[in-house]
């Protein structure tokens, strides 16, 4: 392999793709630290072996796996990615996407070069007069533009699908007294006079809601969650709650500057 070759060891497969094996390994693993082994095996390896090193190698250049040894976990990126997927502040996964497409220094160099204006044949010819031999730069190239399609298509899409969800949600049945007030309106705004924080079951799901000074907050989950779900919902409320305290420590930095 020439010098030029050698500088640059782009990730083998796509960022979707990556995404698609970071997820799994984080479904069954969360963050426990795992093996190369594990991973291997979690991303669909029946071992250790060249290709899966590979593999395992893309998962670290794009931000999404970290660590040495039998030491390996999952990144707080690739955490937000899983995690806020179907939140409609898309804001942290769309920077924790664009992170794990920038880590790697070539992909880097080629979205500050072309941007989201990219075509085959343009990077192709790019990375040949960079170095990379032909085969090496139509794989690093096919590699980097479905990455980029990957980002565009997550976040394009996203809205039109929190809008079908919310409308899915929104839809109750009206109860039949016939007064107009849903099933999901009565259980969410009963109060227990007693008890700030409370539960309610209803048909399908669990209800619960904490009074705050600005309002009261309202949480509502299938019933019966594996553990599995268990652990997703509480990364996810992790996640929640990070974005939320950063949001009020920069409303209390406004409120002291005005001051």
């Amino acid at each position: 392999m020439s010098n030029h070759q050698s500088r640059y060891r782009y990730p083998v497969i796509g960022l979707r793709d990556a995404v698609a094996k970071i997820e799994a390994l984080f479904h069954k693993e969360h963050r426990n630290p795992m093996s190369p082994e594990t991973v291997a095996h979690h991303i669909g390896y029946g071992s250790l072996n060249g290709a899966s090193q590979r593999v395992i190698a893309a998962l670290k250049k794009y931000g999404l796996l970290e660590g040495r040894g039998h030491d390996l976990v999952i990144t707080t990126d690739a955490i937000t990615i899983i995690a806020d997927k179907d939140v409609q502040d898309q804001s942290d996964r769309a920077a924790a996407l664009e992170r794990a497409l920038v880590s790697d220094s070539l992909f880097e160099e080629l979205r500050n070069r072309f941007g989201d204006q990219v075509s085959e044949v343009n990077v192709t010819s790019y990375l040949v007069k960079k170095g990379l031999m032909p085969d090496s730069a139509k794989r690093a190239c096919a590699s980097f533009l479905d990455s980029v399609a990957f980002i565009k298509e997550e976040l394009n899409g996203h809205n039109d699908s929190v809008q079908e969800e919310q409308a899915s949600m929104v839809k109750t049945e009206h109860d039949k007294s016939g007064s107009g007030i849903t099933r999901e309106e009565t259980r969410i705004t009963q109060k227990e006079s007693n008890q700030p924080l409370t539960l309610r079951n209803g048909e399908d799901f669990a209800v619960f809601t904490f009074d705050l000074d600005e309002g009261q907050a309202v949480i509502k989950w299938p019933r019966n969650l594996s553990i599995e779900s268990v652990n997703d919902l509480e990364s996810w409320l992790e996640v929640i709650m990070r974005k939320e305290k950063r949001k009020a420590m920069a409303r209390s930095q406004e409120t002291q500057d005005k001051e």
